[in-house]
């Protein structure tokens, strides 16, 4: 998905789930169902992706007392879905928290996935501070290496300041 092959993503994706539910690991089974959630995001299909990923946060929920490493990761991604069934004010609640999350266990892989999630919700809620969260991710996507998502959040930037969010 993440080469533009949104379709092919969403079918491995099932694929995993499927495999992943054969196996009986509940770690794995939310693990492929999170990854089908960011696939079925990049296909644009956010009913999709929102159940997909609210079914990876129950399993995981229910396997594991209290948060891992992912669950930044797993918060934004479901504030991007939001978003895109229009729950934006939802979204940037879940997705403010998932900052919060990755910011105190210093999860830099997830903190700008979270803070561009946030912009994106306050973008769709038309509030004058939606460029803050994008600025954040900015400097931590820039520090931290993460070329693809600093690209994103340059996206996002531009379309603030060119009025089209």
């Amino acid at each position: 998905a993440m080469r533009g092959e949104a379709s092919a993503g969403v079918a491995v994706g099932r694929r995993n789930c499927e495999t992943t539910e054969r196996l009986g690991d509940i770690f794995s089974r939310s693990l492929a169902l999170a990854n089908l959630g960011a696939a079925q995001l990049a296909a644009e299909d956010f009913a999709g992706a929102l159940e997909s990923l609210e079914e990876a946060e129950r399993l995981h929920r229910e396997a594991m007392s209290g948060g891992d490493e992912q669950e930044a990761w797993r918060a934004a991604l479901r504030a991007e879905a939001l978003i895109g069934v229009n729950r934006a004010e939802e979204a940037e609640e879940i997705a403010a928290w998932a900052a919060d999350v990755a910011r105190k266990r210093e999860l830099l892989w997830s903190l700008p996935l979270s803070l561009l999630a946030q912009g994106r919700a306050r973008a769709a809620l038309e509030r004058d501070d939606a460029r803050e969260p994008l600025d954040e991710a900015a400097v931590v996507a820039e520090r931290s290496g993460a070329v693809p998502i600093l690209e994103a959040i340059e996206e996002e930037r531009a379309a603030l300041v060119a009025g089209a969010r």
